[in-house]
């Protein structure tokens, strides 16, 4: 396929932001594990980095495709002279290859003069974004009943106002605990590497996850409370 055939096409896709959390996070580790091998990369990477790299990408990339993700590896890797990894698949790394990316689109959308043929974008009807928002709610209430946790809730953290977020003890001992644990996963990961410094970026979204998944957990007797509570925390937040 021909870059501007791709351009054209991937148009017609959904961006990172308008897919289901879990259909984006599938798709995203099936990207990132085939493109480690393919990077040269030596020995495992971790599964914190993996979900650092994860995390990174789905919200400050979070306007590309899936497609996209990969495309980009695919482009540094045939460029005569990739993005040098120091053998770190990391988030850093990974951001280096998205911006170039970005880049190498933008300026073949000028070159071939692609804005003339933007399609029309279609907007979302009401009964629409509430089907989507009612899926993606499912899938949060599923692992919050199951683990009683739920990572993507990070992602709603600051739209809510509740007692503990406001506990800025309570916080500060719950971040050093999670920063001490993160430090003692990453060095059992990888015994022969000595870790200097945990990943802080994963390590505070997982706090927000923790103070909103124990917010959260008392309204799940039923979906239809859950639901209710969220919203209601969402809308009062807006108020």
């Amino acid at each position: 396929m021909s870059d501007v055939k791709f351009i054209l096409e991937n148009r017609k896709q959904k961006k990172i932001f308008e897919l289901e959390v879990k259909f984006v996070e599938r798709a995203l580790a099936e990207i990132l594990t085939k493109n480690i091998v393919l990077s040269g990369v030596k020995g495992e990477v971790d599964n914190i980095t993996k979900y650092d790299v994860m995390n990174m990408i789905k919200t400050k990339f979070k306007t590309l495709t899936p497609i996209e993700v990969n495309k980009a590896f695919e482009l540094d890797r045939y460029s005569g002279s990739p993005i040098e990894h120091y053998n770190l698949f990391d988030s850093k790394y990974v951001s280096q290859i998205l911006k170039a990316y970005k880049l190498w689109k933008k300026n073949k959308i000028v070159e071939k003069n692609l804005n003339n043929i933007e399609p029309v974008k279609k907007q979302l009807t009401p009964a629409q974004k509430e089907s989507y928002f009612n899926e993606n709610l499912k899938l949060i209430y599923k692992e919050l009943k199951e683990n009683n946790f739920c990572h993507d809730l990070w992602i709603y953290y600051d739209k809510f106002d509740f007692e503990k977020k406001h506990d800025r003890p309570y916080k500060k001992l719950l971040l050093e605990k999670q920063l001490k644990k993160n430090m003692e996963l990453r060095q059992l990961e990888n015994p022969f590497v000595k870790v200097k410094r945990p990943e802080t970026g994963y390590v505070y979204n997982k706090c927000k996850a923790i103070l909103l998944s124990n917010h959260l957990i008392k309204y799940t007797h039923s979906f239809e409370m859950f639901k209710n509570q969220f919203k209601k925390g969402i809308k009062e937040n807006q108020n």
